[in-house]
């Protein structure tokens, strides 16, 4: 078990004593293990270590930009996500937060994120048919959708058409089908780095 492993953060209620109280248990574990942290820290630079870690290795927050997942999150909502990694169980159903494909047309170079539901998982056969999204060949219940929401295929994956999902990818849509640019139009999503909506 690793240093940071051992110490155990809460995200919600941090105080400067949270963070002493954090950075004690990070020497101790660290001097059981021949690691030596300098011990004349300032409580700035508690707080600034303790906000990095939680940044780079936790959580992140993320602003909603656009009306793909309308009505659930709106445009300018702020989300905190927790960082999760290609190894992660994700499951169908889950928000992510990713960096949008090359083929979604945002310029390089950008920080052009997206946030989408996972709806498809590695090895699913997934289907547009009669304005609803099809699993396997069984239609998928998505209850947070509204019900009269249609979703319609796109230049990847057409209506009547099936694609079977490749290992180590994901199919993801927007909940407001009509004003999502998602893996209909651009394809698989790769099980890269994400953050998770909370």
């Amino acid at each position: 078990m690793t240093v940071l492993e051992r110490c155990q953060c809460e995200l919600s209620g941090f105080t400067i004593e949270h963070l002493m109280e954090f950075y004690k248990r990070l020497r101790d574990t660290s001097l059981e293990q021949g690691i030596v942290i300098p011990i004349n820290f300032s409580a700035p630079d508690i707080l600034l270590f303790g906000f990095l870690f939680i940044y780079l290795f936790i959580a992140r927050p993320y602003q909603v930009s656009g009306l793909a997942m309308f009505p659930n999150y709106h445009n300018g909502e702020y989300l905190m996500t927790r960082l999760v990694h290609s190894n992660t169980n994700l499951k169908r159903g889950d928000i992510v937060v990713f960096h949008a494909p090359i083929a979604a047309g945002c310029p390089v170079g950008t920080s052009c994120d997206f946030i989408k539901r996972i709806v498809g998982l590695p090895g699913d056969e997934v289907a547009i048919q009669n304005g609803f999204v099809s699993i396997n060949g069984s239609k998928l219940e998505e209850r947070y959708l509204g019900s009269d929401m249609q979703t319609l295929g796109g230049q990847f994956l057409n209506n009547n058409s099936k694609k079977i999902i490749p290992l180590g990818f994901y199919f993801i849509l927007g909940d407001n089908r009509p004003h999502s640019s998602d893996s209909r139009q651009w394809g698989f999503v790769p099980a890269q780095d994400k953050t998770q909506e909370e």
